[in-house]
């Protein structure tokens, strides 16, 4: 593999004239760490190591400097880095990845996450089967090479190789069994480390110290490991009998990829894919040289299957990816409510929705790259399985029964749909693809395109047609257009994003003239509003109880069991979720849920007051001027509204959200 020999041109060097952005490269590798997890050095307090950033960056700077241009002018280079690596001085970065702490503890950063990483991308030393252990590549794009791939042999003139076969390969603990000897020989470095690196080494640990000979793994933890294994696994289709029925791509013949350690082989037809597996089969190894692999599925035909964290079966159909991503997101809303007990807010709407965001969403995002663009289309919004359990939390959170509409319940907390993030995470898909310099993937989104003008469910496809009804005429899709997300976006919102977020002109927010903000839409535009924000409504002010609150969302959703809800049988219109039974100009909307409804619920179940209730038609204003009506007194609650007043017969009684009560 000519890692070490293949020269690029001038403008593409990674140089560091004179040594002088060492302080910056430190400083930017060192904010990436995470200070709450990273270990501490040898000799050196781990509080020291995790708080006193400052301090350890000039000690890092200090530490790199005389040991990096000991090498440089060892080597009589000019401070070019292309140069050091093109001279085969690997032991600059792989000697500080193999000694123990704290050198490369404190320099593997350096060369692992900044220099050799980003050369060996630009380079495109990287295998392009290898979608882990690399910047700019995830699990979205193996799991999107394995539909398309699908979904093209479906689609394949040839009657005899419409199938597609495949086996999945686990190595077992690959860090632990890579030959260090074979490493260097592989990567074309010399066994032993330059002279610097040894007396930094002597004067770390000065004598006497046990010899160690480390001949086997690499270290666990360090940053440059991962990329010592993809390159070590770089030629591993040498290993392969040959491509018998092998998938082709663009007419190049495809016959594995990888994730990390996993590997997948894939073929047209089952003799193909046992001459891939042989070399695994029989011996166990790969490359004949102690790197275990295992055979995770040895199943004569396993038509459905888990890979990467989707489900697949025989036609890649995205509703089954789908189906079975309810099960970990109602394990995720389990663990919700688990936390929102915890903290005394599992009957808080407003906490517990913010619970589901970061609990449940995540689980109903992940993989939608590759599977939510069968339900980017109008239509088909709210009718995947998916959304429509994101749907039962949020009617759980609202208290509301099942039959309110999903797109009530979105409005009414404040919430965005899930295609909205579906969209979004399709577009970045897209525009990044070209970030993971990959040719493998490259050839496939182009292939997927291809396949889009004869196959409707192929993940372009699908795609493309969603963007033309969403942004309306054609929308042309090629593999090196950058699409506009924010456009999308605000197309999407200006299509459904009335009925889900309650835009302004929608008739159902309560922002409109003679009335007050009080939805959970304002609540989570404004915050909590407990003294906090000057925008708010004074209403949004003060903690409402819990039954106030569920009152209020189950009367906006017409999904209240109040009594006054009754009389939308007797011919009461009700309109938008308000009752017109009181106008605007005598009571707001927020007074009307939370006094109105309540009192005259509450009024119609007392005997003393019913027959006269009844005599005014059951209308609160007319029975509180009438003679029988007590005298209502109006008191204020630090954290709620109640109206107390004392019963015909004298005996003390206040009004409050529940109804009467005696005092």
């Amino acid at each position: 593999m000519p890692v070490c020999r293949e020269r690029a041109s001038s403008a593409s060097y990674l140089t560091l004239h004179h040594l002088d952005n060492i302080t910056s490269i430190v400083q930017a590798q060192l904010r990436e760490l995470n200070n709450d997890t990273t270990p501490g050095l040898d000799g050196l307090p781990a509080p020291f190591v995790k708080h006193a950033r400052t301090v350890e960056e000039g000690v890092t700077t200090y530490l790199l400097l005389p040991l990096l241009a000991t090498w440089l002018l060892g080597l009589g280079l000019g401070g070019s880095l292309s140069q050091l690596l093109e001279a085969q001085c690997w032991e600059v970065f792989l000697g500080v990845a193999t000694c123990t702490a704290p050198v490369g503890a404190t320099c593997s950063p350096l060369p692992a996450g900044h220099v050799l990483t980003a050369w060996c991308m630009t380079h495109k030393v990287l295998p392009a089967e290898q979608f882990g252990f690399i910047p700019g590549r995830s699990t979205m794009q193996p799991m999107f090479i394995l539909r398309h791939l699908v979904h093209a042999q479906k689609a394949s003139i040839d009657a005899k190789h419409r199938k597609l076969f495949t086996a999945f390969i686990d190595f077992k603990q690959a860090y632990d069994h890579i030959p260090r000897l074979q490493l260097w020989e592989h990567l074309r470095v010399g066994v032993k480390l330059s002279q610097p690196l040894l007396a930094c080494r002597e004067r770390l640990w000065p004598p006497p110290h046990p010899p160690v000979t480390p001949d086997q793994g690499v270290k666990q933890g360090c940053p440059i490991s991962p990329l010592l294994f993809a390159l070590y696994v770089h030629d591993i289709s040498k290993e392969f009998l040959g491509p018998v029925d092998a998938v082709r791509v663009q007419g190049t013949p495809v016959t594995h990829f990888m994730y990390a350690d996993d590997l997948t082989l894939v073929s047209t037809s089952p003799h193909g894919l046992q001459r891939l597996e042989t070399p695994f089969s029989q011996c166990g190894q790969v490359k004949g040289d102690g790197l275990q692999g295992q055979l995770t599925n040895c199943r004569s035909c396993l038509r459905e299957f888990k890979y990467l964290g989707m489900h697949f079966n025989p036609s890649a159909t995205p509703a089954f990816a789908a189906t079975h991503m309810r099960a970990g997101m109602f394990l995720a809303m389990r663990q919700a409510c688990k936390r929102a007990r915890e903290y005394g807010v599992l009957h808080d709407p407003y906490a517990l929705c913010h619970l589901i965001r970061a609990f449940v969403l995540p689980l109903g995002l992940y993989g939608s790259q590759v599977w939510g663009t069968a339900f980017l289309g109008h239509g088909v919004q709210l009718s995947n399985p998916v959304q429509t359990r994101m749907l039962s939390f949020l009617r759980f959170a609202a208290r509301v029964r099942s039959s309110v509409s999903g797109l009530m319940v979105l409005h009414e907390l404040g919430q965005l749909p899930l295609q909205l993030y579906w969209l979004r995470a399709a577009c970045k898909f897209w525009n990044t693809a070209k970030l993971s310099h990959s040719d493998l993937l490259m050839r496939v989104i182009k292939a997927d395109v291809e396949l889009g003008r004869r196959c409707q469910a192929s993940c372009s496809a699908q795609f493309q047609l969603a963007a033309r009804e969403l942004m309306g005429g054609e929308f042309p899709l090629s593999p090196d257009m950058v699409l506009g997300t924010k456009a999308m976006e605000v197309k999407c919102l200006e299509r459904w994003g009335r009925l889900w977020v309650g835009v302004e002109g929608d008739p159902r927010l309560p922002e409109t003239v003679h009335r007050e903000r009080c939805s959970y839409a304002a609540w989570f535009e404004h915050g909590d509003g407990i003294g906090i924000n000057h925008m708010a409504p004074h209403l949004l002010n003060r903690q409402l109880a819990t039954e106030v609150r569920t009152s209020l969302t189950r009367s906006r959703s017409g999904n209240s069991g109040l009594g006054v809800e009754k009389a939308r049988c007797e011919g009461v219109t009700f309109i938008d979720g308000t009752c017109t039974r009181y106008t605007e100009g005598v009571v707001d909307d927020a007074m009307h849920f939370i006094f109105e409804r309540t009192a005259t619920s509450s009024i119609r179940h007392r005997a003393e007051f019913a027959m006269t209730f009844q005599d005014t038609n059951e209308n609160l204003h007319d029975f509180m001027l009438s003679p029988c009506a007590p005298c209502f007194e109006c008191r204020r609650a630090p954290c709620c509204l109640t109206w107390g007043a004392p019963q015909p017969q004298g005996a003390a009684a206040r009004l409050s959200f529940d109804g009467w009560v005696q005092t």
